[in-house]
């Protein structure tokens, strides 16, 4: 009995350290992709100041808040062209790794969805050229409200959290997607509870054409979408998080079947043009040609 107990507690032990292990190289090979993308980013932003200054007009450049570049690769993939227009779902407080405050410099505007009332508010007070919804988009058919868990630092029973606070994240607690595969920040819960509607509602009185939507959402991408008639807006160019940091992803299934080619992934977000935009495609590509592919699972 007791060589049992030895032998299954060293089992045990082997499998924790096979785990373990699984997780470091995991993370170094995440550590090895952002470091590369920081070094290409840099590449970028050099390219980016030699065309504009070539061209005689390097303007004012615009402050770039997004967290891994993104909203430098949209301005080059539009070619830092005025008065474009956007939706950003997950706008937080409209700077802070915002994707498209740099664009707002530019003469664009759009839609910025923020579903944490407090945040909300500063996005509008940041952003006075777009229109700042207070809810969360789901599903076709969402209405009423639902229930969020924020996760942020400091007193959880706090309403609000200071301006310069470190990261903070929200999901829906009915997500269907997997939400172990979110990697939040860390930090207190407060659960809250938001307007909830769908993208199509917010939309129901928009005409012209979408060049951008951004989509981070915390593993309620699928909800989202199935509420986000991509035949009828047709938004030329989709960046949204993939957890599932897979080519073959469900995200990725639903946006090839309703007309978009996956061009590039940027740390764990994904670029998505629609195909019917082979200009724009081939844009994408000559700017992202160099970015590592991650590793499927």
């Amino acid at each position: 009995m007791e060589l049992a107990f030895a032998i299954a507690a060293l089992v045990t032990a082997a499998a924790a350290i096979v785990i373990q292990n699984t997780r470091h190289a995991r993370v170094r090979r995440r550590l090895t992709r952002l470091e590369r993308r920081d070094a290409e980013l840099l590449g970028l932003l050099k390219a980016t100041a030699a065309r504009r200054a070539h061209t005689g007009d390097p303007g004012s450049p615009p402050v770039l808040r997004a967290e891994f570049g993104e909203d430098l690769l949209c301005l080059e993939l539009f070619g830092w062209k005025p008065n474009g227009y956007y939706i950003e779902v997950g706008a937080y407080d409209g700077e802070r790794y915002a994707i498209t405050a740099a664009m707002d410099t530019l003469g664009w505007h759009g839609l910025l969805i923020a579903p944490v009332p407090d945040l909300c508010d500063r996005a509008r007070a940041n952003r006075p050229n777009a229109r700042v919804v207070n809810a969360a988009v789901s599903k076709k058919g969402s209405a009423g409200t639902a229930t969020m868990t924020h996760i942020l630092p400091g007193d959880p029973d706090a309403d609000t959290q200071s301006a310069n606070a470190p990261d903070a994240s929200s999901h829906l607690n009915t997500s269907s997607g997997n939400l172990a595969t979110n990697r939040p920040p860390a930090g207190n819960e407060r659960t809250i509870e938001v307007p909830l509607t769908t993208i199509d509602d917010l939309l129901r009185d928009h005409s012209g054409p979408i060049d951008l939507a951004s989509i981070d959402v915390e593993g309620h991408e699928l909800d989202l979408l199935d509420g986000f008639d991509l035949d009828r807006f047709r938004p030329a160019a989709i960046l949204i998080e993939d957890h599932a940091m897979r080519d073959e992803s469900p995200v990725a299934a639903h946006l090839r079947g309703r007309g978009y080619t996956h061009t590039a992934w940027f740390a764990w977000n994904r670029l998505f043009v629609r195909t019917d935009q082979p200009t724009l495609i081939a844009r994408a590509r000559e700017i992202l040609q160099h970015l590592e592919h991650p590793p499927s699972r």
